[in-house]
């Protein structure tokens, strides 16, 4: 491991915070980029769904206790990525808060750079900062990646994505395509509801002194910092059980209630994307399409506009899925379908009630789950 600095005496701390489950082997490469930072991290807080927990704990603990940092390891209170990131924001005390997946590894200057960006910004007119994930995996991190959980896998990655990297894709045309028929912009994953606040705007002062800060619409889980007063005033939707599809981008919508959401080109990490822990294609797309009902359902200000907002998406979204499946060569349309029943559970979610909402939407992702 190359050398790390101390954390710079009166400036922000960081903490790394991670939800996981059933990847020892990625999270152990995503612990030690943390630490292989240039400005340390003053913590690191785990909350682990594995039933292997207390294993992956000890293989966690060696690594950390060369460098002296605090390590907060525990065991989930529920198998949920939005419950789990919860438990790390309460367990958490550093200013600023790596929310990143444990399948994101940090450049070794990328979390110098995000606070920084933070403290050019002494009024917080900032809430959150996305990092950049890069497409491709550098020399870095390829010598990094698991032959088990990482390299294999992000050959097939690559495979998968080389229409992409096309000129095609890489065309006015083609990203239009991606973003508007496909629908696989950040921006087309989640459905908006009537409290939103303004999306572009740049505090004139983070503008001023760190020009590389560009606004964002939202922020994915696997790039995200937050500021930890912000996070535990608008904490992760707690209902969500599993895998919780888009819990990540509704949260960061919800931030913008407390500052402006930006993204900072030059702090990069490399997102492996693996699949382990993660639900099947058709359940995942079910679980979206139901979050996005209940989230509009919790807190929506104008529930009528907003549900039929809700059906107009879906409508798109399953004629994107149905697009993608085919041209995967997944001829049995899981993702397709599991939008479809999706939908079909969204109009009960919207007439239940405020009593007992929380249960009733648990048995229904109970339901899929099983």
């Amino acid at each position: 491991m190359s050398e790390a600095q101390p954390v710079v005496t009166g400036g922000l701390t960081w903490g790394l915070c991670v939800a996981t489950l059933d990847r020892p082997q990625v999270l152990e490469l995503c612990v030690q980029h943390a630490l292989e930072q240039s400005r340390l991290p003053c913590e690191i807080v785990i909350v682990d769904a594995s039933v292997a927990w207390q294993q992956t704990k000890d293989r966690i603990a060696a690594l950390v206790r060369p460098r002296g940092i605090p390590l907060h390891y525990i065991e989930a209170p529920k198998r949920s990525s939005a419950a789990q990131r919860n438990a790390a924001i309460r367990l958490a005390q550093a200013d600023i808060l790596f929310l990143i997946d444990d399948d994101s590894f940090l450049f070794p200057d990328c979390a110098a750079r995000l606070l920084a960006a933070y403290e050019s910004d002494p009024t917080a007119s900032i809430a959150a900062i996305a990092a950049t994930s890069e497409t491709q995996a550098t020399a870095l991190m390829i010598r990094t990646s698991s032959p088990t959980e990482g390299g294999a896998l992000h050959s097939k990655r690559q495979a998968k994505q080389n229409w992409q990297q096309s000129a095609i894709a890489r065309s006015r045309l083609g990203q239009w395509l991606r973003r508007e028929v496909l629908m696989m912009s950040i921006d087309r994953m989640f459905v908006p509801y009537t409290d939103r606040q303004p999306r572009h705007h740049v505090p004139k002062n983070a503008a001023a002194t760190d020009a590389a800060l560009k606004p964002t619409n939202q922020i994915g889980g696997a790039v995200m910092t937050v500021r930890r007063d912000v996070a535990l005033k608008e904490p992760f939707e707690d209902s969500l059980l599993s895998y919780s599809p888009t819990e990540d981008i509704e949260a960061s919508y919800r931030f913008q209630r407390h500052g402006a959401l930006m993204r900072h080109p030059g702090a990069r990490l490399f997102h492996l994307e693996a699949a382990a822990g993660r639900e099947k294609r058709r359940k995942t797309a079910e679980l979206t399409a139901m979050n996005w009902a209940f989230f509009i359902r919790r807190h929506s200000v104008d529930p009528v506009r907003d549900r039929r907002s809700y059906y107009r998406f879906l409508v798109r979204k399953i004629f994107a899925e149905f697009l993608k499946d085919g041209l995967a060569g997944r001829f049995a349309f899981p993702q397709a379908l599991g939008m479809v029943h999706g939908a079909v559970a969204a109009p009960a979610i919207f007439r239940h009630g405020d009593d007992g909402l929380d249960a009733f939407f648990a048995e229904l992702q109970k339901e899929v789950l099983r």
